[in-house]
């Protein structure tokens, strides 16, 4: 990947320079934080494609913003927080809308945005995460990446799984909740 000209330029200056006018800059902006707020996304919603959503929207948000922006702050808090926002208004509009069963489950993964702390560790999360799951065997392993990375229905994954779908909804639970205990492990190690 090519070195950009403007990669030792600090990001207020960046943002100087944008809101003078130079807006193609901003792709400096979204090339150097990008992959942070992914995994930070990642880490609360598991579709790649609501992944994806959400980081434009941040960056859309960012820029009409970006007057908003102090130059004295560090940048990435500031686009994480408009992440975070965006996550918690759509669970905001979930609660309402949380009897409808495709809306459920993006309810419950969004649900712990809510009352999550605004500086919390993604990274090292992010890193749990992937070690918890290669300990997960082919079967679990395909089961989760067939709902949550491909978005698969329920009702779909019960027959490719030869399953009912109430059976498959308790073991995505589980899967769930030894992910959890997992990634909770391994932090709590970290921090000894």
């Amino acid at each position: 990947m090519a070195e950009s000209p403007f990669e030792d330029l600090p990001d207020a200056d960046l943002v100087r320079r944008i809101l003078k006018g130079e807006q193609a800059l901003y792709a400096e902006i979204i090339g150097r934080y990008q992959h942070r707020l992914r995994a930070a996304i990642g880490y609360r919603v598991c579709g790649r494609d609501e992944i994806e959503e959400f980081l434009q929207e941040t960056f859309v948000q960012a820029y009409q913003h970006l007057a908003r922006y102090q130059p004295e702050a560090p940048l990435y808090p500031w686009l994480k927080a408009i992440a975070m926002n965006s996550l918690k208004m759509e669970f905001r509009r979930l609660q309402t809308a949380r009897r409808r069963g495709d809306d459920y489950l993006r309810f419950v993964q969004l649900s712990r945005v809510e009352d999550e702390p605004a500086e919390a560790a993604d990274e090292p999360r992010a890193e749990a995460l992937k070690l918890c799951l290669e300990r997960l065997s082919a079967p679990e392993a395909s089961l989760l990446k067939s709902k949550y990375a491909e978005g698969i229905s329920v009702r779909d994954l019960a027959a490719r799984f030869k399953a009912t779908e109430g059976a498959l909804k308790v073991r995505l639970l589980r899967l769930r909740e030894a992910l959890k205990d997992c990634i909770g492990k391994r932090l709590a190690g970290e921090r000894r």
